[in-house]
Order: structure tokens, then C-alpha cells, then sequence
């Protein structure tokens, strides 16, 4: 999940393994993000539907009237 994947990427930090904190922080992002979409409903397997990510996650927020 997002939080223990985002764990793993602080311990990478802590030793110095840099890509390795910047791949996981992607996945837990990308895990994060499937997560609130399924709130709606919202399904994504692919990293390559990173751009319908991206737009869904716009209109979510757009929704619930949260500024970034």
C-alpha cells in the first residue's frame, strides 16, 4: 500500500540508495492515487494511464474544491 511503500522509500533515503527512494515514492504516489479514485469508483492497473491518473485525480479535487 501507499504508506509502507512511502516507509520503504524514507529507509532508501537513509541509506543513500536515492533511485531506489525516488522509484518507491512513485509507486506511492501511484498507489495513492488509486486509491482515492476508487472512492469514486475509478480503476487503473497501467502506469502508462498516468495522464487519465493525472486528469482524475484534477477532478477530484476540482469536486471536492480543493486548491493546489
Amino acid at each position: 500500500n501507499a504508506k509502507d511503500t512511502l516507509d520503504t522509500a524514507k529507509i532508501c533515503m537513509e541509506y543513500k540508495r536515492y533511485k531506489d527512494s525516488i522509484n518507491r515514492c512513485y509507486y506511492a504516489a501511484f498507489y495513492a492515487i488509486k486509491a482515492v479514485l476508487a472512492l469514486e469508483g475509478k480503476d487503473f492497473k497501467r502506469h502508462k494511464d498516468a495522464e487519465l491518473i493525472v486528469n482524475q485525480v484534477e477532478q477530484y479535487l476540482v469536486k471536492m474544491d480543493i486548491n493546489i
